[in-house]
């Protein structure tokens, strides 16, 4: 009878450690609880401050005998110490509280209910249009105590932009609702003008200019005219109303000059206000994805 009464004393002291370690096997019936989804596919359209930003959501698939309710999310990117690289933010775009010791973001996850945040990049803007994959992972700490882990891979593609605007260089430069007016002044044989435009792209941009009438048309009278030269770029722009190929260019910025001589004799020009219109295309070629 004595043996016995350790032997009982030595089960229960066992079994209460047991009640009070973490399961193994309530953190495995976890797995497959949670879902990590990332919800927008699509060729990502930056905003205006020039960030992209990816949208994922969090969510409970089915119910574990009320197990596996969140206590805490943290996220994690993976292969990267780049301080201006990709961070987290909530469904308000508040970036998330950043552990810099475990590199994680702290995401605020009630019980069962899902929750959505954003990976934003924030060179979006000035990347090469292109596809990107961001790695990261889930820690899911449950109130249970275990934690499961889920890993997602963020895939995303910048389409291209351009912007098409005067660059400060060049006199009587104006902006319209339609686009520029270049006030040329008074006209003499001769006279050059020029006026400094610039592409800013991140993708390989085709520019194509052309001249309504390829001369100046007296506003009063068609059949009065004056007639000029344009380059743009270096290239010289066709008078027959036809698209000119100017150049491709690469991603980044560039300037570009446009230079415009008067090549009749003003002389026996009627006097009067003339003008012409330019239609400048400027198309960013977005990359085969």
């Amino acid at each position: 009878m004595f043996k016995v009464t350790p032997m009982k004393k030595t089960n229960w002291l066992l079994t209460l450690c047991i009640l009070w370690l973490p399961s193994p096997l309530l953190a495995q019936s976890c797995n497959g609880v949670w879902s990590l989804t990332q919800l927008n596919n699509g060729p990502i359209e930056f905003d205006k401050s020039g960030f992209a930003k990816i949208q994922y959501e969090l969510k409970k698939l089915r119910s574990q005998r009320g197990e596996c309710s969140l206590r805490s999310v943290r996220l994690k990117i993976l292969n990267t110490l780049d301080k201006n690289g990709p961070y987290f933010v909530n469904q308000s775009q508040t970036m998330l509280t950043y552990d810099p010791k475990e590199r994680e973001y702290l995401l605020y996850a009630k019980y069962n209910s899902p929750v959505r945040f954003y990976l934003v990049d924030p060179r979006a803007k000035i990347n090469y249009a292109a596809k990107y994959t961001v790695p990261f992972i889930a820690k899911l700490k449950y109130e249970d105590n275990p934690v499961s882990t889920l890993t997602s891979t963020a895939t995303y593609k910048i389409k291209s932009f351009v912007t098409f605007d005067w660059s400060g260089h060049g006199s009587n430069i104006h902006r319209s609702a339609t686009g520029y007016s270049w006030q040329l002044g008074e006209l003499h044989s001769g006279k050059r003008y020029q006026a400094d435009f610039m592409i800013r792209s991140n993708s390989l941009t085709e520019l194509w200019v052309k001249s309504r009438h390829g001369k100046l048309i007296n506003t009063q009278n068609p059949d009065w005219t004056i007639t000029y030269q344009l380059t743009v770029n270096g290239i010289e722009v066709s008078r027959l109303h036809r698209m000119t190929p100017i150049k491709n260019y690469s991603r980044g910025q560039h300037t570009i000059p446009f230079l415009l001589s008067i090549t009749d004799n003003t002389n026996l020009s009627r006097a009067g206000s003339y003008r012409d219109e330019l239609y400048i295309q400027v198309k960013a070629i977005d990359p085969i994805f």
